[in-house]
């Protein structure tokens, strides 16, 4: 292997490389990313022009924020930041809603139907959809509604949510497939519609 360092402008230059291909990488220090990589093949008599291309860096600071800070549980499996800009932490626990300041927890004693939420969705009236591991719940600031198989739910346990632009919600399933709300009614997808998998995330 061969090395060298760039200048300020970040220009470099390799002197006396045998001809062949070479692993050109950039690595800066003091950094955690993955250094950029790219193919160069040298040779004999002939200059080699390379450029490698790292994404803008940005400073900053990461800050951690678990259980211990009020975070309903450390494991969180959906994120959604609102309108209003808070952010909504959909965890193994309940519902996370986070101002930048604190939390504020919703869980089963406050109208979910299921602590574990796997995902997170406002639809265009600004109404808050959690898709649980026991049903689906929309949220409007103030109080939980519930829906589940007994409300026509393909199935209870919920993956993913997704709004088209008629205001219709999607809603994946773990084995049920796939349910269409259209505000009124649920219509199920499932393999006998043929869907490919019951298993929509």
């Amino acid at each position: 292997p061969a090395y060298t360092l760039s200048d300020e402008q970040g220009r470099y230059r390799f002197a006396n490389l045998r001809p062949g291909p070479y692993h050109l990488r950039c690595q800066v220090p003091g950094e955690g990313r993955e250094p950029a990589d790219t193919l160069v093949e040298v040779q004999r008599g002939h200059k080699q022009r390379a450029d490698l291309r790292f994404p803008p860096f940005k400073k900053g600071v990461w800050t951690t924020r678990t259980y211990l800070d009020g975070l309903a549980s450390n494991q969180v499996l959906a994120l959604l930041r609102d309108r209003e800009g808070l952010l909504w932490l959909g965890t193994q626990g309940g519902v996370s809603r986070y101002d930048g300041k604190r939390f504020e927890n919703f869980r089963t004693a406050d109208g979910l139907p299921h602590n574990k939420i796997n995902a997170v969705y406002q639809d265009r009236d600004g109404a808050l959809w959690f898709g649980t591991g026991g049903g689906l719940s929309r949220y409007d600031g103030r109080h939980f509604q519930n829906f589940t198989t007994r409300e026509g739910l393909a199935h209870d346990d919920v993956r993913a949510i997704y709004g088209d632009r008629d205001g219709r919600l999607w809603i994946g399933t773990f084995g049920g497939g796939v349910s269409r709300w259209d505000g009124e009614r649920f219509e199920n997808f499932g393999p006998e519609e043929g869907l490919v998998n019951p298993v929509v995330m």
